[in-house]
């Protein structure tokens, strides 16, 4: 016989060939297996950038009160988009626990017949300007924790109570770091005084001394002290106070909130600074 006869190879018996047919199988479905936890993962991560790109965007959450209680107005919302500053950066500091606060069980020493229902609304509306906004921000401290000094270091000499807010504003004008700040308390953020015609608002001022959460004034003020803090003009007011003279708390205060400084002149003999 030739050396260079192929040997016959022996026909596969059954059991073999069925064998055969299974590992082909198994590897084909192990392929389709494989395809299909890559596409799965990639669905689930294009989920998921979307959904942040979505809440980052657009509120996922519907304002179904008659007055919008809880969202931002339109004028207030354009107002604050058109905020723009070179390095801006917008920190408003809630003094008080996040999961408090945003459930209304604030301890404040006040009268609240909302039932906590304006600390929610402000807490809502607080978020809405971080989404209008990219450049605000949003921090919960708690006046006594340790990490609210970070905070009272850059406002030295006043003095913060659970329940206010402290906005802070950074930027660049004219290629110059500007630093401000503004304090607003309870009696900025809601209208505080108590209702005569109520018994129960009346008890609480005459026997506990505790004055009435009448309605919140939060998104004027901030809105205000926002557009106040970024803006570049700031307009000079001398107040003369020779002879006793006065000037009303109240409108000094609304001054300032739109950018009016005072000075006080105690003698018309004297240059005004």
């Amino acid at each position: 016989m030739s050396k260079n006869t192929e040997k016959t190879k022996a026909p596969l018996t059954e059991e073999q060939r069925l064998a055969r047919a299974a590992k082909k199988r198994k590897l084909r479905h192990g392929a389709y297996a494989t395809v299909i936890t890559v596409v799965f993962v990639a669905v689930v991560v294009l989920f998921n950038i979307a959904a942040t790109v979505l809440a980052d965007n657009f509120p996922l959450q519907l304002d179904l009160t008659g007055g919008g209680d809880y969202t931002i107005s339109e004028e207030n919302a354009d107002c604050v988009k058109g905020i723009t500053r070179d390095d801006l950066d917008v920190t408003v500091v809630v003094c008080a626990d996040e999961e408090t606060y945003s459930a209304g069980n604030l301890n404040v020493n006040y009268y609240d017949p909302s039932n906590g229902k304006y600390f929610i609304q402000a807490a809502a509306l607080l978020k809405e300007y971080s989404r209008i906004n990219r450049a605000i921000h949003i921090v919960y401290v708690d006046p006594s924790d340790p990490d609210f000094n970070t905070y009272q270091a850059q406002c030295p000499g006043e003095t913060f109570v659970t329940g206010d807010l402290l906005v802070l504003a950074n930027f660049k004008m004219d290629g110059e770091k500007v630093a401000r700040w503004r304090h607003l308390d309870m009696e900025d953020i809601f209208e505080i005084s108590y209702d005569q015609n109520d018994q129960v608002s009346y008890q609480y001022a005459m026997y506990y001394g505790m004055m009435t959460l009448m309605s919140s004034k939060l998104e004027t003020q901030v809105t205000a002290t926002l557009a106040s803090l970024t803006s570049d003009k700031l307009f000079q007011v001398a107040v003369i106070t020779h002879n006793g003279g006065t000037f009303p708390d109240a409108l000094k205060a609304l001054m300032e909130q739109n950018n009016y400084a005072f000075s006080e002149i105690k003698n018309l003999n004297e240059p005004t600074p």
